[in-house]
């Protein structure tokens, strides 16, 4: 049995089980396992007291987006500027942050400051264990005046599965595998954006991503298959 593990509620947990059928199984709470073994995938918590016996998928999720960046960078990935003390015109950020929702609030009331960068295209990797299983690009909402820099979605921003293929840069893929890889995860979402100039930047992983569509089915095959031993 996969079990999918995230203490909340969680779309993106709900439909993958459901995509992954008989062979998975929706948990809120450890202690309502009723097997020996199996895989446990966690759904972006940071707890670590996990059941014996199964094999625990992304077991150790950081929980703060600051030190995501000291991983980053430790281990040479490209990435933000960041800075500890407010700086003028930087972005404020929070230690904790979902779609950018701390971007535009107050940058003196911040946990950590990050340099602007005059991005290009922003890029969204689902990479699963040094494989790829899908690319999304962040695109203007339909109808909704999109912010020039801010690219989240409250701010008129979303990852769009239709666009040129031709535009996503060639180490793309392996630039998030590598970030995946700096903080020791399974899998994640990472964020990349192109940098103008040259060069690419990596903002965050997401542990808990929102997926639909084929990134959906992707995840369930790749869980199955692990599952399985192939």
């Amino acid at each position: 049995m996969i079990y999918v593990y995230c203490g909340r509620n969680s779309e993106a947990a709900d439909a993958l089980v459901a995509t992954l059928g008989r062979a998975g199984s929706r948990l809120r709470n450890l202690a309502n396992i009723r097997a020996e073994s199996g895989v446990v995938v966690n759904w972006g918590t940071t707890t670590q007291a996990w059941p014996r016996g199964f094999t625990i998928v992304n077991p150790r999720v950081l929980g703060n987006k600051r030190l995501e960046l000291t991983r980053f960078q430790q281990h040479r990935v490209p990435t933000l500027t960041v800075s500890d003390t407010y700086r003028e015109g930087w972005f404020g950020r929070h230690l904790m942050h979902e779609d950018g929702n701390d971007l535009g609030a107050d940058p003196h009331n911040a946990d950590y400051w990050t340099q602007p960068l005059d991005i290009i295209d922003e890029f969204r990797v689902h990479s699963f264990q040094g494989t790829s299983l899908g690319v999304l690009k962040k695109t203007p909402r339909p109808g909704i005046r999109a912010h020039p820099t801010i690219r989240s979605y409250s701010h008129g921003w979303t990852f769009g599965y239709r666009f040129d293929r031709t535009l996503i840069p060639p180490d793309l893929r392996e630039t998030a595998h590598r970030a995946v890889a700096a903080l020791g995860y399974d899998f994640g979402a990472v964020d990349i954006g192109t940098v103008r100039g040259g060069g690419l930047a990596v903002f965050e992983v997401n542990s808990a991503p929102g997926i639909e569509g084929d990134e959906l089915d992707a995840y369930a095959e790749a869980l199955k298959t692990l599952h399985s031993g192939g």
